[in-house]
């Protein structure tokens, strides 16, 4: 068994309430990246595969735009998942709709869906850029089950 060694500026436990030593190694030698318990301390990279998930993205832009124009915003959030490694099976307009109640200024909306798949930091990306879009009234990102 090793006895425990403490650091020039560290004094033994005095009080019951001080930390006591959490491994029967040196503090300095846990430091040095010593053999801990006999499992060697290998630092190595495990390279685990990326797993893409399918996404659903749901938005709402404003009902006074023409279709052009929403599907360009549509393309826009399309082109983003792209870049960032996804693919994106389809993205387009939805319907109009009245919306139940008014929403910033706005009582209808055209209904976006967007299917994807990418990498989970992916999705979180789109909801920071839909959330500072003046284009976007409200928005919402699934992720689909399989």
């Amino acid at each position: 068994m090793m006895e425990v060694t403490y650091p020039s500026n560290l004094e033994p436990r005095t009080s019951p309430l001080a930390p006591r030593p959490c491994s029967r190694v040196s503090l300095t030698a846990a430091r040095l990246s010593v053999p801990i318990h006999g499992i060697a301390d290998q630092r190595e990279q495990i390279y685990m595969p990326v797993r893409n998930r399918k996404y659903e993205a749901f938005y709402i832009v404003d009902g006074s735009l023409a279709d052009a124009d929403v599907q360009k915003i549509a393309d826009r959030f399309k082109g983003v998942v792209e870049t960032q490694g996804g693919s994106v099976e389809s993205a387009a307009k939805w319907d109009q709709r009245k919306l139940a109640y008014e929403i910033n200024g706005h009582k209808s909306g055209n209904y976006v869906l967007m299917n994807f798949e990418c990498d989970a930091k992916v999705p979180q990306e789109l909801d920071r850029l839909m959330r500072i879009s003046d284009d976007v009234i409200r928005h919402r990102i699934f992720k689909i089950e399989e």
